[in-house]
């Protein structure tokens, strides 16, 4: 019993995406991000997780996971669903003057 290996050095192999496809995917990441930013900003917790956790995925599922980039990308996005976000600050005002510069 005898295995025989051929090379086939004139084969070319697709890529797995496609140009356009692999921009879309990038596309999809920067909307995901700009959500998530818009979410924190008008004070929508929900909306800012589904928006992060959407962002991971889409990194997982398309990117090289031996690339430095995709691990650190990965890691921040961990991070970021991971904060707690507190919309009611508590302000504590002990003078005049500072109501009035808080005020401005």
């Amino acid at each position: 019993f005898f295995v025989t290996v051929r090379t086939r050095e004139d084969m070319v192999i697709a890529p797995f995406l496609s140009e356009q496809e692999r921009h879309l995917v990038k596309q999809r990441l920067s909307i995901y991000l700009a959500q998530a930013q818009d979410a924190v900003l008008s004070k929508q917790s929900s909306v800012y997780f589904s928006a992060v956790d959407a962002a991971h995925s889409l990194v997982k599922d398309y990117f090289k996971q031996d690339d430095a980039q995709t691990k650190a990308a990965l890691k921040s996005l961990a991070e970021l669903s991971k904060e707690q976000l507190d919309f009611s600050p508590k302000v504590s005002l002990q003078s005049t003057e500072q109501v009035k510069e808080w005020a401005q």
